[in-house]
């Protein structure tokens, strides 16, 4: 499962649309080699770890990564 989530994040590209951990939705605007530089609003970015970007909301679910309570 863990490969196939690295994978996921690996074959991302700029343009893409993604959904964090924490709840962000955003667009890729660059990709870096251990994050993501991200549009979230116009004109507003931000840089988020790879490690952080689920395929959906519910694998951020089965990760336990929703479990901050």
């Amino acid at each position: 499962r863990q490969k196939e989530i690295r994978k996921f994040r690996e074959s991302l590209t700029t343009g893409d649309k993604i959904f964090t951990a924490g709840g962000l939705f955003g667009k890729i605007k660059e990709v870096k080699s251990d994050s993501f530089i991200i549009e979230i609003a116009e004109n507003t970015r931000v840089r988020i770890a790879k490690d952080s970007v689920y395929p959906s909301a519910a694998e951020v679910k089965d990760s336990g990564a929703d479990q901050a309570k």
